[in-house]
C-alpha cells in the first residue's frame, strides 16, 4: 500500500498511470457484470418461454406425451442447464382436468470478481408451476 501512496504523490505522469490501474478493475467489474447478468436473464427467459410453450401444448393434447417430454428435456439441456427435473401431468388427461408443469434445473452463472477474476457459479432455477385446464376434445363415438 505504501508503494501506491508514494506513486500517487509523484509529480510525473506515473501517478496518473497508477490511478488508472487502481480504477481499471472497478470499471471492468461495473461494466461487464451487468452484461453477464443480462445474458443470464435472457437464458432464464428462454427457459420460461419453453415451459409456457409446453403447458399450452399440454392443454391442447391433454397432458405431456413421452415424445414431448424428451423434446422438452433436450431443449432445456440445449440452454446449458443440467440436473433437469420436470414434474408434469402425463398424457392422457380428460377434458376439463388440470394439467401442471414445473421445471427445476441447475444453471451456470458467470461473474467477474473484483478480487479474483472470473467466477462460475451453479445455481438452481425454477420455472413454474404452471397450471391450465385440458381442452382436449373428448372422443365422440
Amino acid at each position: 500500500m505504501r508503494f501506491f501512496k508514494k506513486l500517487l504523490k509523484l509529480e510525473g505522469g506515473s501517478s496518473s498511470v497508477a490511478g488508472f490501474l487502481l480504477v481499471l478493475p472497478l470499471a471492468l467489474v461495473l461494466t461487464i457484470n451487468p452484461l453477464y447478468m443480462l445474458f443470464d436473464t435472457l437464458k432464464y427467459t428462454q427457459l420460461d418461454s419453453i415451459a409456457r410453450k409446453y403447458i399450452i401444448k399440454m392443454e391442447v393434447e391433454g397432458g405431456l406425451t413421452t415424445t414431448d417430454y424428451a423434446d422438452l428435456i433436450q431443449k432445456v439441456a440445449e440452454l446449458g442447464c443440467s440436473n433437469i427435473q420436470v414434474s408434469y401431468t402425463p398424457y392422457p388427461v380428460d377434458f376439463g382436468d388440470t394439467v401442471r408443469l414445473k421445471i427445476v434445473a441447475d444453471m451456470k452463472f458467470r461473474r467477474i470478481s473484483f478480487f479474483g477474476g472470473l467466477k462460475n457459479e451453479t445455481k438452481q432455477v425454477c420455472v413454474g408451476p404452471y397450471e391450465s385446464i385440458s381442452k382436449q376434445n373428448p372422443i365422440v363415438q
